[in-house]
């Protein structure tokens, strides 16, 4: 992409699927201008695209009005709509997959999830996962001994889906934090009356920063 705008994480969504293909993934990128302006270039190796898949199309969510693109046939697509500050990827596979080798999508443990991090003890990086089961507002956030906020690594609705996020052991203005132990908390919040079962989740893992 333009290195001129940052991109966001990938969420899975769900969408409806081809009458002939099945959709294996779904991802929303978002961006937004950083020293640069619209319009905001993507490119790809659609040779690459086309060795993982069956197709795969780069589209803006007002339905592929402003941005539409087959990632397996071309290799850029630019966004001039300044009203746009997301487009979604989307991952196709042929149905029926006859003699398909490729493994089951992973399933999504049942409620919430934050698991222990990745290395621990760890230096200078470590990488932290969690799920949700529902579409829920969560929040992933570092804390010292004393309980001080040392940094936010997630802030957002996340639809349902196993996501990760990495620590580079820095404080939110971005200087290094020293060896000793902090906590991860994950907080999360139902964005649906019907899919509390339980209402809000909440828990800490213990990291060891070792230098």
């Amino acid at each position: 992409a333009n290195p001129a705008c940052d991109i966001g994480e990938g969420l899975r969504v769900d969408l409806l699927a081809f009458s002939t293909y099945t959709q294996i993934d779904t991802y929303r990128v978002r961006f937004q201008p950083g020293t640069g302006t619209y319009p905001i270039t993507f490119s790809w190796d659609n040779i690459f695209i086309g060795s993982v898949c069956d197709s795969m199309v780069l589209k803006d969510e007002f339905g592929g009005s402003n941005v539409y693109s087959r990632m397996d046939v071309g290799n850029s697509a630019s966004v001039t709509n300044s009203s746009i500050t997301s487009i979604l990827m989307i991952r196709y596979g042929a149905f029926p997959l006859i003699n398909d080798v490729r493994p089951p999508p992973p399933r999504t443990p049942g409620g919430y999830m934050l698991a222990q991090n990745y290395p621990n003890p760890f230096n200078p990086t470590t990488r932290v996962t969690f799920s949700t089961e529902h579409t829920s507002l969560i929040t992933v956030t570092v804390y010292d001994v004393l309980g001080r906020e040392i940094t936010v690594l997630a802030d957002d609705e996340y639809y349902r889906g196993v996501y990760s996020v990495s620590w580079n052991a820095t404080n939110a203005h971005g200087s290094p934090m020293p060896s000793g132990v902090y906590y991860v908390r994950m907080t999360a919040v139902p964005q649906s009356a019907g899919e509390g079962r339980g209402g809000s989740y909440s828990e800490i893992r213990k990291m060891l920063l070792l230098k």
